[in-house]
C-alpha cells in the first residue's frame, strides 16, 4: 500500500515534469517562428524596396541592354552562381523576374 503511493507520486511528478517540458518548448519555439517570421517578412520588404529603386533607374531600357547589365553583374560574382535567363517577354536573374512591354522594362518581380 505504502509502496504504491510512493510509486503514485512519482508518476505524478515525472508526469508534471513532462508537462512543464512539453509548455516551455511550445512556448519557445512558438517564440521562435515569430521572430523567424518577422526577419523573413523583412527581407521580402528589403527585396521588394531594392527592385523598386532599379525599377525607378532602369525602366524603359530595352531587353538588351537589360540583359547585358545582369549578365555582366553575374559574371563579376561568379561564387553566387546566379543564373540569367532569357524567356518570351521577360528576363530571370535567379529568382528575380524582370518583365517587358513592348521590347521595354516594364515591371521587376512578381
Amino acid at each position: 500500500m505504502i509502496k504504491s503511493r510512493h510509486i503514485a507520486r512519482g508518476l505524478l511528478g515525472v508526469a508534471l515534469v513532462g508537462c512543464g517540458m512539453l509548455a516551455y518548448l511550445w512556448v519557445d519555439r512558438s517564440i521562435s517562428l515569430s521572430y523567424a517570421r518577422h526577419d523573413a517578412e523583412s527581407a521580402i520588404a528589403s527585396v521588394r524596396g531594392l527592385e523598386l529603386l532599379l525599377l525607378d533607374d532602369w525602366r524603359g531600357m530595352s531587353e538588351s541592354q537589360v540583359l547585358q547589365r545582369l549578365q555582366d553583374s553575374a559574371a563579376r560574382r561568379p561564387e553566387t552562381r546566379v543564373v540569367v535567363k532569357k524567356d518570351a517577354d521577360a528576363i530571370w536573374f535567379d529568382e528575380i523576374c524582370f518583365k517587358f512591354k513592348e521590347g521595354r522594362l516594364d515591371h521587376i518581380g512578381d
